[in-house]
C-alpha cells in the first residue's frame, strides 16, 4: 500500500511539471498593402478585359459594317428608295473609229442625260484625261481626234461618275451639281440621302494639236 500511495503522488509531480496547455497560432491579420495588392491585381483584369472586349467590338463592329447596317435600315424603313436605286441601269458606252484620225462616242448625249450632267462637263472630263481635242457635232456624237480603244473611253467614264456623278454615302447617282455662288466651291449633292461633298473643278491638261 504504501509503494502504491508513493508512485500515485510521483505520478501527480510529474503530472505538474508538464506543461498541458495547447497556445493557438494567432491569426495574421491581413496587412493594408495585401488589399491594396488585391485590388491592383483586379484592377488590373478589369482594365485587360475591358481592352479585349473593345478590341473585339472594334474587329466586329467596323466602319464599312455600321455603314452597311445604317443603310440597310433605312431602305428597309423606305423601301422606295431602294426601288429607285435598284432601277438604274447605265448603258454601255458605244465608241468606235471613225477613218484613221477620229473616235466617235455615239452615245455620249443619251449617257449625259441618264447621269443628268450637262455635256459640255463630260465632254471637258474626257477631253481632258486623253490630253486631246474634240467636240460635239450636229447629232450630239462626241468627236474625238486621235484613235483610243473603248476600254480608254468607258474607263475614263466611270471615274467621272465616282468623282462627279455618285453618290459615296448612299451609292445613288441621282445627284446634281451645285456651285455656290458666295464661296465659288462646286458641291455634289444627293436627292436621296441629302449628302453634300464638295468636288473638285475638272483641269484642262495639255492636248495635242492634230
Amino acid at each position: 500500500m504504501e509503494q502504491s500511495q508513493k508512485d500515485k503522488d510521483n505520478f501527480q509531480d510529474d503530472l505538474l511539471k508538464l506543461d498541458l496547455s495547447i497556445k493557438k497560432k494567432k491569426k495574421k491579420k491581413p496587412r493594408k498593402h495585401d488589399f491594396e495588392d488585391e485590388n491592383d491585381n483586379n484592377d488590373e483584369k478589369n482594365k485587360q478585359t475591358s481592352l479585349e472586349h473593345n478590341n473585339n467590338l472594334q474587329d466586329e463592329y467596323t466602319y464599312d459594317f455600321l455603314l452597311d447596317r445604317v443603310f440597310s435600315k433605312l431602305y428597309n424603313n423606305n423601301p422606295e428608295l431602294a426601288q429607285k436605286r435598284d432601277k438604274v441601269r447605265l448603258k454601255p458606252v458605244e465608241v468606235a473609229k471613225e477613218g484613221t484620225k477620229k473616235t466617235v462616242f455615239s452615245n455620249f448625249a443619251g449617257l449625259c442625260k441618264e447621269l443628268n450632267r450637262d455635256k459640255e462637263h463630260l465632254m471637258s472630263f474626257i477631253l481632258s484625261e486623253l490630253c486631246a481635242n474634240g467636240s460635239i457635232d450636229g447629232t450630239e456624237r462626241l468627236i474625238i481626234r486621235g484613235k483610243y480603244p473603248p476600254s480608254a473611253i468607258e474607263k475614263i467614264v466611270r471615274n467621272y461618275i465616282n468623282q462627279y456623278v455618285l453618290c459615296q454615302g448612299c451609292k445613288s447617282i441621282d445627284t446634281f451639281i451645285d456651285k455656290d455662288k458666295t464661296t465659288r466651291i462646286t458641291f455634289l449633292r444627293c436627292n436621296i440621302c441629302q449628302a453634300s461633298v464638295s468636288i473638285k473643278p475638272i483641269i484642262q491638261g495639255y492636248r495635242a494639236k492634230v
